[in-house]
């Protein structure tokens, strides 16, 4: 991994976000992101987000593929995709879009069946390729059928699996 931020550290709002979203950077070319979600979210969690692009622009990286996992729901607020769909819209005419997302939203995450057309269509209303998976395995093998093929990249997918596992243990162990 190259490194790692989160909304965290974005600059304070007049109303908190809602949930926490990490974003680590992957690859020689940093064309792998790898963005993990603890939700649920809100418009103030998506400017949150679109702060620390326009501070770490690395994050903006136009040849980037791009995985998004949510670890425990996915359920999110109407103003949050209509800021996400604007964003990501705007990214395009700037030709700042991702290449292709693929969402990770395991068996069972809370919200998935209510949520699921609404993350996809923030990038299809933008025309970014996108999909849905229940692992980070089947993410990646969709990115590399997108066009992913960074040697550097596709070595670090095994920290992105070590990470996985990890956290899996982690949240079992809780």
């Amino acid at each position: 991994m190259n490194y790692r931020v989160n909304t965290d550290s974005a600059r304070p709002q007049p109303f908190p976000p809602h949930g926490r979203i990490s974003v680590e950077v992957h690859g020689t070319n940093n064309d792998l992101i790898h963005v993990k979600c603890f939700g649920a979210f809100n418009k103030e969690t998506m400017l949150a987000l679109v702060d620390i692009q326009q501070r770490y622009r690395d994050l903006l990286c136009p040849k980037r593929y791009v995985i998004v996992e949510f670890i425990d729901t996915c359920l999110a607020l109407p103003e949050f995709f209509a800021e996400a769909t604007r964003h990501h819209k705007e990214l395009v005419s700037r030709g700042q879009s991702s290449k292709a997302v693929a969402y990770v939203m395991r068996k069972g995450i809370e919200g998935k069946s209510i949520m699921k057309g609404f993350f996809l269509g923030v990038y299809k209303d933008a025309g970014i390729p996108v999909t849905v998976t229940e692992t980070v395995g089947e993410a990646r093998q969709w990115l590399k059928e997108k066009g992913l093929v960074s040697a550097q990249t596709n070595e670090n997918w095994s920290t992105l699996a070590e990470s996985n596992r990890a956290h899996a243990a982690l949240q079992a162990a809780t």
